[in-house]
Protein backbone atom coordinates (compact mmCIF):
# COMPACT_ATOMS: atom_id res chain seq x y z
CA UNK A 1 0.00 0.00 0.00
CA UNK A 2 1.38 3.60 -0.88
CA UNK A 3 2.62 5.17 2.46
CA UNK A 4 1.40 8.22 1.24
CA UNK A 5 -2.47 7.05 1.55
CA UNK A 6 -1.93 5.58 4.91
CA UNK A 7 -2.85 8.86 6.86
CA UNK A 8 -5.87 9.78 5.07
CA UNK A 9 -7.09 6.26 5.59
CA UNK A 10 -6.74 6.35 9.46
CA UNK A 11 -8.47 9.33 9.09
CA UNK A 12 -11.00 7.85 7.43
CA UNK A 13 -11.44 5.26 10.03
CA UNK A 14 -11.71 7.81 12.21
CA UNK A 15 -14.76 9.06 10.72
CA UNK A 16 -16.37 5.57 11.08
CA UNK A 17 -15.45 6.11 14.61
CA UNK A 18 -17.72 8.87 15.60
CA UNK A 19 -21.37 8.96 16.49
CA UNK A 20 -23.53 9.25 13.45
CA UNK A 21 -25.71 12.14 13.77
CA UNK A 22 -29.12 12.12 11.42
CA UNK A 23 -28.33 10.26 8.24
CA UNK A 24 -29.48 12.86 5.94
CA UNK A 25 -26.94 15.68 7.80
CA UNK A 26 -24.09 12.95 7.02
CA UNK A 27 -24.90 12.22 3.18
CA UNK A 28 -23.44 15.73 2.18
CA UNK A 29 -20.39 15.23 4.35
CA UNK A 30 -19.71 11.80 3.59
CA UNK A 31 -19.84 12.88 0.01
CA UNK A 32 -17.54 15.16 0.03
CA UNK A 33 -15.46 13.20 1.98
CA UNK A 34 -15.69 10.10 -0.51
CA UNK A 35 -14.97 12.76 -3.17
CA UNK A 36 -11.08 13.88 -1.36
CA UNK A 37 -10.15 10.83 -0.59
CA UNK A 38 -10.89 9.29 -4.82
CA UNK A 39 -9.30 12.58 -5.80
CA UNK A 40 -6.72 11.92 -3.42
CA UNK A 41 -6.14 8.84 -4.48
CA UNK A 42 -5.96 9.69 -8.24
CA UNK A 43 -2.83 11.83 -7.05
CA UNK A 44 -4.88 14.97 -7.01
CA UNK A 45 -4.33 16.84 -3.68
CA UNK A 46 -4.47 20.24 -5.59
CA UNK A 47 -8.07 19.41 -6.67
CA UNK A 48 -9.12 17.42 -3.47
CA UNK A 49 -8.05 20.94 -1.39
CA UNK A 50 -11.26 22.87 -2.15
CA UNK A 51 -13.68 19.83 -1.94
CA UNK A 52 -12.25 19.20 1.44
CA UNK A 53 -12.30 23.03 2.39
CA UNK A 54 -16.45 22.45 1.36
CA UNK A 55 -16.24 19.03 3.88
CA UNK A 56 -15.03 21.38 6.79
CA UNK A 57 -17.58 23.96 6.30
CA UNK A 58 -20.73 21.40 5.91
CA UNK A 59 -19.52 19.61 8.75
CA UNK A 60 -19.36 23.06 10.82
CA UNK A 61 -23.01 24.41 9.52
CA UNK A 62 -24.46 20.43 10.22
CA UNK A 63 -22.68 19.14 13.39
CA UNK A 64 -20.97 22.18 15.05
CA UNK A 65 -17.90 23.67 15.37
CA UNK A 66 -16.82 21.31 18.18
CA UNK A 67 -17.90 17.50 16.31
CA UNK A 68 -15.24 15.53 15.61
CA UNK A 69 -16.32 15.83 11.65
CA UNK A 70 -14.79 18.66 11.64
CA UNK A 71 -12.04 17.64 13.38
CA UNK A 72 -11.70 15.00 10.43
CA UNK A 73 -11.98 17.18 8.01
CA UNK A 74 -9.65 19.85 9.05
CA UNK A 75 -6.97 16.80 9.58
CA UNK A 76 -7.63 15.81 6.13
CA UNK A 77 -7.11 19.20 4.76
CA UNK A 78 -4.18 19.48 6.49
CA UNK A 79 -2.92 16.39 5.22
CA UNK A 80 -3.06 17.64 1.97
CA UNK A 81 -1.45 21.01 2.56
CA UNK A 82 1.34 18.74 3.58
CA UNK A 83 1.13 16.34 0.56
CA UNK A 84 1.17 19.23 -1.75
CA UNK A 85 4.12 21.07 0.03
CA UNK A 86 2.11 24.03 1.66
CA UNK A 87 3.04 23.43 5.10
CA UNK A 88 2.22 27.06 6.85
CA UNK A 89 -1.76 26.46 6.06
CA UNK A 90 -1.29 22.86 7.44
CA UNK A 91 -0.41 23.67 11.32
CA UNK A 92 -3.00 25.47 12.57
CA UNK A 93 -5.60 22.88 10.64
CA UNK A 94 -3.89 20.24 12.66
CA UNK A 95 -3.98 22.39 15.84
CA UNK A 96 -7.45 22.77 15.66
CA UNK A 97 -8.46 19.43 14.84
CA UNK A 98 -6.55 18.09 18.14
CA UNK A 99 -8.09 20.68 19.98
CA UNK A 100 -11.35 19.39 18.60
CA UNK A 101 -10.34 15.69 19.53
CA UNK A 102 -9.13 16.16 22.98
CA UNK A 103 -12.32 17.66 23.81
CA UNK A 104 -15.07 15.20 21.80
CA UNK A 105 -13.25 11.85 22.10
CA UNK A 106 -10.80 12.70 24.81
CA UNK A 107 -6.85 13.27 25.14
CA UNK A 108 -5.88 8.93 24.75
CA UNK A 109 -8.00 8.94 21.71
CA UNK A 110 -6.94 7.27 18.36
CA UNK A 111 -8.03 11.07 16.89
CA UNK A 112 -5.87 12.69 18.83
CA UNK A 113 -2.96 10.18 18.29
CA UNK A 114 -3.43 10.39 13.86
CA UNK A 115 -3.34 14.53 14.49
CA UNK A 116 -0.42 14.26 16.44
CA UNK A 117 1.54 11.69 14.17
CA UNK A 118 0.26 14.10 11.38
CA UNK A 119 2.08 17.39 13.11
CA UNK A 120 5.09 15.33 13.93
CA UNK A 121 5.26 14.93 9.92
CA UNK A 122 4.75 18.54 9.40
CA UNK A 123 7.20 19.48 11.87
CA UNK A 124 9.86 17.49 10.74
CA UNK A 125 9.23 19.20 7.15
CA UNK A 126 9.32 22.88 8.90
CA UNK A 127 12.61 21.77 10.78
CA UNK A 128 11.08 21.91 13.72
CA UNK A 129 12.39 19.04 15.47
CA UNK A 130 12.02 19.49 19.16
CA UNK A 131 8.27 19.64 18.25
CA UNK A 132 7.56 16.89 16.08
CA UNK A 133 9.54 14.42 18.43
CA UNK A 134 7.37 16.07 21.33
CA UNK A 135 4.26 15.14 19.15
CA UNK A 136 5.31 11.34 18.38
CA UNK A 137 6.39 10.68 22.12
CA UNK A 138 2.56 11.64 22.83
CA UNK A 139 1.44 9.77 19.91
CA UNK A 140 3.72 7.21 20.82
CA UNK A 141 2.33 6.75 24.48
CA UNK A 142 -1.23 7.24 23.05
CA UNK A 143 -1.12 4.24 20.55
CA UNK A 144 0.16 1.73 22.78
CA UNK A 145 -2.25 2.42 25.62
CA UNK A 146 -4.98 2.27 23.03
CA UNK A 147 -3.57 -1.36 21.98
CA UNK A 148 -3.04 -2.66 25.15
CA UNK A 149 -6.63 -1.48 26.68
CA UNK A 150 -9.53 -1.30 24.16
CA UNK A 151 -9.58 -3.50 21.37
CA UNK A 152 -9.57 -2.68 17.76
CA UNK A 153 -13.08 -2.15 16.30
CA UNK A 154 -13.65 -2.80 12.94
CA UNK A 155 -16.22 -0.97 10.46
CA UNK A 156 -19.58 -3.20 9.87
Amino acid sequence: MNARIIPLILIGYLALLTPQSASAHCNQWNELYAEVMSLYRQGQSDQAIPVARQAVTTAENRFGADHPYVATSLNVLGQLYFETGQYEPAEPLYTRALNIYEKSLGPESLGVAQTLTNMAGLYLKMNKIDEAFSCLARAQNIYRTISTTRPIETPR
